[in-house]
């Protein structure tokens, strides 16, 4: 038995519609991008400049352009600025089941931290203003913002199809421009509309966990493989994938290789080392940490030789054992980790290849088999995160879910994307992991990793922690045991900046933002969860829960707690 067992009026050129990821050649699907633009502007405070509406449309100024002629100016009065704008959503495309929503603009003004311009979406059934984001801008430098919106969709869609935005600063220091504003409204088309993702709520069970990596042939680490964690991604040899099956019949092991690259050690490095891609230097390029070559994939001719030479490979692990199968480096390429770009390359153009390999691997394979991922990449533009690969895996890793992979940050709104882009996924039924990496002493970012996971959760999700101050991939950690129960809802939003979920073993509490917030929790005694040692295995660690002294914790920022009526 394995552990998961064991615990708990438009205006008529107001709407743009732009495909932004289009599938091969061979695929009727597509992500499509619906940009709405607004249809009127009410000022309360401030003026709002003579230029007609419509210049919001196009997006058409850059740099340090003055050009009035094409973006509409704000003014303060002494007291400052707000405008609310007003958008109709057209018959047929519906929000609410959208696999992304955005508000977009093209800003021109003071920088924030000399005057900050706040964007606000309105929250139409429960009222109110939830504020997205802000004038993150270089000094009067015209500068691109995206604005991520998350949840329920909604919520922002009045029964009538209206929804607004608003614009405010409490500062008379500057005017402002917008060149362009717009819902950006981002759906699936295919052969059949797929049904929108079910709403991530109740009945969700506790922490699920993936190792990955190499490991002994002891029955200590073959058991702690095969029955402490619930998926298992590996390329060891026949001896231990076997010991590995016999511990745990029902371990869905999957096959760790790369989606279009080669290592001079691979035993198909012979047959595709001529498809290797080239630079402008004349070198093949190759990923700078451990040293293995991209294959040439945009090439049409070098794909279709590639994937019989992939496909070959993906047989003869199986025939070994392996049940399923994991394909790396399924990105638009990091330049931080090559030795330099390819010729040819485009962001674009790869990703499109990718999706016609994915494609015809998934084609020649038995719908048993099941193909997970890696990665979803959360800083690119919507349309090249990896949410398009969807229709041809089993399930996307999300590498760096909680934290970038430099282990810094995100702010509120990739943040929230990451949730947001997260539960689609596992709302089309697929698995989704949550994979972050982090100092193995460094409760906060384990916790707030942790509770991050939580707050997605639901079934088909996975929660990984890599140690980056641990050299055996073999790791163990506390919290992957945690009792926190079932959920008990979904997760909340709430107006002062915190995020909860209540599960039946606890109340998980987490804060994305900059400033520490207070929680209440009521009436009672409570206690809140500590986390105590974990990294290479063994290294169990403990989990203990402390007396929270009254009945209110401050949650610092970018952190998590997650509290519990004392026992």
């Amino acid at each position: 038995m394995t552990r998961s067992q064991t615990r708990s009026g438009l205006v008529a050129s107001a709407i743009a519609v732009l495909v932004v990821t289009a599938l091969s050649a061979t695929s009727h699907a597509a992500y499509v991008t619906t940009n709405l633009s607004p249809s009127s502007v009410t000022t309360s405070q401030g003026s709002t400049g003579s230029q007609p509406l419509s210049v919001l449309s196009v997006q058409d100024l850059s740099g340090t352009s003055s050009d009035t002629s094409k973006a509409q100016r704000y003014y303060p009065s002494s007291g400052g600025y707000v405008g609310i704008f007003d958008f109709t959503v057209p018959s047929g495309l519906d929000v609410a089941s959208a696999s992304g929503l955005s508000l977009v603009a093209n800003f021109y003004g003071q920088p924030k931290s000399a005057q900050r311009w706040t964007f606000q979406v309105r929250d139409q059934r429960n009222g109110g203003w939830v504020t997205v984001g802000y004038n993150d801008v270089g000094y009067h430098t015209w500068k691109s913002l995206s604005f991520s919106l998350s949840g329920d969709l909604s919520r922002f869609v009045t029964s009538g199809r209206k929804m607004q935005a608003r614009l405010t600063t409490w500062s008379s220091i500057d005017s402002a421009d917008l060149d362009f504003l717009a819902f950006a409204v981002t759906t699936y088309t295919g052969d059949t509309t797929p049904p929108p993702p079910p709403p991530v709520g109740g009945g969700t069970a506790g922490v699920r966990t993936l190792f990955a990596g190499s490991f002994l042939n002891t029955s200590d680490q073959i058991n702690f493989v095969a029955n402490w964690h619930d998926l298992q991604i590996t390329s060891v040899g026949p001896t231990k994938l076997a010991a590995v099956m016999a511990a745990n019949p029902s371990a869905p092991v999957y096959h760790y290789q790369k989606v279009a690259g080669i290592a001079s050690s691979d035993a198909n490095y012979s047959a595709a080392k001529n498809l290797r891609w080239y630079g402008p230097s004349g070198n093949p390029v190759y990923q700078t940490q451990n040293g293995w070559y991209w294959i040439d994939i945009i090439n049409p001719s070098t794909r279709a030789a590639w994937i019989p030479v992939l496909l070959a490979d993906i047989e003869s692990q199986l025939a070994l054992g392996y049940k399923n199968l994991y394909l790396d480096n399924v990105a638009i390429i990091d330049p931080t980790l090559i030795n330099e770009y390819p010729s040819n390359y485009s962001d674009s153009a790869y990703y499109d290849a990718l999706i016609d390999v994915l494609a015809k691997v998934r084609a020649a394979l038995p719908s048993s088999v099941k193909i997970l991922i890696n990665s979803y990449t959360g800083g690119p533009a919507a349309g090249l995160r990896g949410l398009e690969f969807v229709p041809y895996i089993d399930g996307l890793s999300f590498e760096a879910f909680s934290l970038k992979a430099s282990s810094k940050w995100m702010d509120r709104t990739r943040w929230l994307q990451q949730i947001h882009d997260f539960q689609y996924v596992t709302g089309k039924g697929k698995v989704a992991v949550a994979m972050d990496y982090m100092n193995s002493t460094d409760m906060q970012r384990r916790l707030f990793s942790l509770g991050s996971y939580l707050v997605a959760n639901a079934p088909g999700a996975y929660h990984r922690i890599a140690a980056t101050d641990v050299s055996s991939e073999l790791q163990q950690f506390p919290e992957d045991a945690l009792a926190i129960g079932t959920a008990s809802g979904a997760a909340v939003e709430r107006s002062d900046g915190l995020v909860t979920r209540a599960y039946s073993g606890g109340t998980v509490v987490v804060n994305p933002g900059t400033s520490a917030i207070t929680y209440t929790m009521g009436s009672g005694s409570w206690q809140k969860l500590s986390l105590s040692g974990g990294g290479a295995y063994p290294s169990p660690g403990s989990v203990s829960w402390p007396a929270v002294s009254g009945t209110t914790i401050s949650v610092a920022a970018n952190s998590a707690v997650i509290v519990r009526p004392a026992q």
